[in-house]
């Protein structure tokens, strides 16, 4: 289903990538910046065998080209069973506000044949702090 659903705490839809391995969810901030300091994630309502996240990384960037990464997880098993619900404090935080943040995928899910790239999840949440435009 879309990346819309991500963000849609009203509604239990999934988002599941393709199949193409490094995958990436962006989210743009449009004229608001924010600086992450930790981000929570909802895994999709499938058993431990589904397509839980098992590698990623979250990186932000200000034009959209050139990504810093701010966490990364590997091999996590945080998120691997049914509609589980984890916030991860970020392992390098940038002091700087900041206009994208993306998930990336850095290698296979849980998804049960373990060769595969599919990646889903329920919901993410971001926390931090919020900057608006200048007047």
């Amino acid at each position: 289903l879309h990346p819309k659903n991500l963000v849609d705490y009203e509604n239990t839809n999934n988002y599941i990538s393709r199949d193409d391995g490094g995958a990436f969810v962006c989210f743009d901030f449009k004229d608001k910046s924010v600086k992450l300091e930790s981000y929570s994630i909802q895994s999709c309502n499938g058993d431990e065998g589904g397509t839980h996240l098992k590698n990623w990384v979250i990186e932000v960037s200000e034009d959209g080209e050139h990504w810093s990464e701010v966490d990364r997880r590997e091999n996590d098993s945080t998120l691997r069973g049914r509609n589980i619900k984890a916030n991860f404090v970020l392992k390098n935080p940038k002091d700087a506000f900041t206009h994208r943040l993306r998930l990336r995928q850095t290698g296979n899910s849980w998804y049960y044949e373990f060769n595969h790239n599919y990646f889903g999840f329920c919901h993410i949440e971001f926390y931090g702090k919020l900057q608006e435009p200048s007047k």
